[in-house]
Order: C-alpha cells, then structure tokens, then sequence
C-alpha cells in the first residue's frame, strides 16, 4: 500500500517525502523503511529490521551506510571481548553502526551477544567489563546500531531471559513485510544527507501532545515499551522527524508521521507469543513469511511460494494448516487467502 503525505503536512516533511519517493521510484515497497532507518540514525536508536531473506533489508541499510554523514562501521557481528578490537572508534564517539546480516555472525553467541551490546550502548552510551580474562569500559557512546535479521534469529533472541530484563526495552523492533514485486539488481538511491542532534530537547508547538496522532503513536510503541520508555523512544523519534525537516519545534506533521511509521509495531503481539503473564516468548517463524506474502500479493499463488521459500508443495501444504488463523488455502485455485483477521490486521498497519 502506497505510504500518502496529507498536503497540510507537505512543507514540514520536505526532506522526509523526498528520501520516500526518491526510494519508492525504483524499489516499490522499500521506502517506508528507508526514512524508517534514516530517522533511527538521526534518534540514535537500536533497530531489529526483521524480515524474509530478499525483502531489500540489505539494500536499504546499505544506501544509509552510504549517506551517514558521521563516522560509521559495518560489521557481521561483534562479541563482548571482540569489542576491544573497536573501542577506540566507540568511545565518546558519535557513529552509525550497520550489522547488514546477522545470519552472518559465525556464532549463536556472536549474533546474540551483538543485540546486547548495541542495545547497551545506544540506551546506555557505555558498557564497562572487567573479569579475570577481559578488561573493557566504552564511555561517552552517542550513535545508532541499525542491525538486519530473518524472524529465526529473532525467535533466538526472544527466548533469552536477557531479553525481558535488557533487550526488550532499548530496542525498537520494525517488522518489515514486502518482497519485491519487480527484480532491480541496482541499489536504491537517497541524494540527500542529515544532520544529527546534540540533544533531544526541541520544543512543542502548542497543542501537539494533546493531538489524537501524538496519542496514537505513542500507543504503536506500548506494544514494544513500557510506558516511560514508550515515551522515551517516541520522543526521540518526533526530535528526529522535526530535525531532518530542518525545524527547532515539533510539530502536528510529525506525530502523523511517526505514527504511521510505527504502526507495524502493533505486529509484535501476533509474532511473539507468551503462554502466561510471566515467562518466555515464543515466536513461530512461518507468519511474519506468510503475512509479508500476503501484504506484498493479497492472495499469492501456491507454486510462487514454493519458489519462494524452497518448499514442497506437500510441506507447504502442511505449513498453511498449520497457521489457519492467518491465511486459507484454496487448492482448486491454487491459492491462499488471508482470513478476515489477517486483513482487518494489515488494515491496521497501513499494509492493505
């Protein structure tokens, strides 16, 4: 679904419409993301972009890679010792660190110990490890971790019990659901830069925090946050929007826009799934694959699919059974339909 600016809120999200056209032009569903990343970087958060192998994660992390006007360093994946190696550019240091694949970590510890780490670091801004065999202490760390992962590295992280008590909270979590509905082997292109904030402290115009979209966002972020943290991150955020539009006071426009951007968290109920009040998350790996299927074709065809996800038609078969409160299969026609949940729920989002 095509992402619409209301013409009231044109000049104060200039630079904002133009990194999402300028995406959209030649990669169809990817722009979203894009100004998503950009003012992540700008806010100096820790983002999960969790999607489907070759729904554009890379391609997009790599143009923000490319436009970050501030030091910045790729990596596959980092350990807590492993972190010694590159102190010197962390410590009190702006940077935009990009983890493009986590799959790519050679190690269940590696890829774990990277969302703990970046997750300390942009919350926190230090990280201080003295034991027997290591010595470490970043201090004064103001940046971003942009980090890629595919949803069976998030059901890994989601059950560790570091997440309640750590990951969950200094994280932000954006589901990202669209493969690409027309092959472009070139990048994606953002001709313009930002600038980054010394502090979070840009002022209200009158009126703003009352307005029903300020309140909506902030909703989006409760399914992630507990409330202060909520209001934290949403803060952070609406600095940004205001900041790459080049203004000093936040206005009306970027509620609207943050909260249609966050709108995805909303997903994370669906995707993590808890037995009892208390205890462990359960993520099952098959629907975010199905509801991106869904949200990029409406009712996509069997034979695509197994394509797609290099399946047999007969596991497929059983994989779709299995999430029938999600999707239909129709065999006389060769497709699956989403149920009514499922499109009340992409609804919802801004994905139908």
């Amino acid at each position: 679904m095509k992402f619409k600016f209301p013409k009231e809120y044109e000049k104060d999200l200039e630079k904002s419409i133009r990194i999402y056209e300028e995406v959209e032009k030649t990669h169809k569903g990817l722009g979203k993301l894009a100004l998503f990343e950009v003012l992540s970087d700008i806010a100096n958060r820790c983002v999960l972009v969790i999607g489907c192998s070759g729904t554009g994660k890379s391609a997009i992390s790599n143009v923000i890679h490319d436009r970050v006007n501030r030091s910045k360093l790729k990596i596959d994946a980092v350990t807590v010792s492993g972190l010694r190696r590159i102190a010197k550019v962390l410590n009190f240091n702006t940077c935009t660190v990009i983890v493009d694949d986590l799959s790519k970590g050679q190690t269940e510890y590696s890829q774990i110990a990277t969302v703990s780490v970046f997750s300390s670091l942009c919350y926190s801004h230090e990280i201080t490890k003295f034991t027997g065999q290591l010595e470490l202490q970043i201090l004064g760390f103001h940046g971003s971790a942009i980090i890629n992962l595919q949803p069976l590295l998030l059901r890994k992280i989601a059950r560790l019990p570091e997440f309640e008590t750590d990951i969950k909270n200094k994280t932000i979590r954006y589901y990202h659901l669209h493969f690409p509905t027309e092959e472009n082997i070139n990048p994606p292109s953002i001709s313009l830069t930002w600038k980054y904030l010394d502090n979070f402290n840009l002022k209200f115009e009158d009126g703003v925090t009352k307005h029903n979209y300020y309140r909506f966002a902030f909703e989006n972020f409760r399914y992630q946050h507990d409330k202060a943290r909520a209001k934290e991150h949403l803060i952070a955020y609406l600095n940004a929007s205001a900041w790459l539009n080049e203004r000093e006071t936040i206005t009306k426009a970027d509620t609207w826009l943050i909260y249609q951007i966050s709108k995805n968290f909303r997903i994370e109920p669906y995707i993590m799934i808890k037995d009892n009040l208390e205890g462990r998350r359960k993520i099952d790996p098959n629907i975010l694959p199905i509801l991106s299927s869904i949200a990029t074709w409406k009712t996509p065809k069997i034979k695509d699919l197994m394509f797609r996800f290099g399946l047999k038609k007969t596991r497929l078969y059983e994989i779709i059974r299995e999430l029938t409160d999600y999707v239909l299969l129709v065999k006389n026609k060769g497709i699956v339909i989403p149920t009514k949940e499922t499109k009340q729920l992409l609804k919802e989002i801004g994905e139908w």
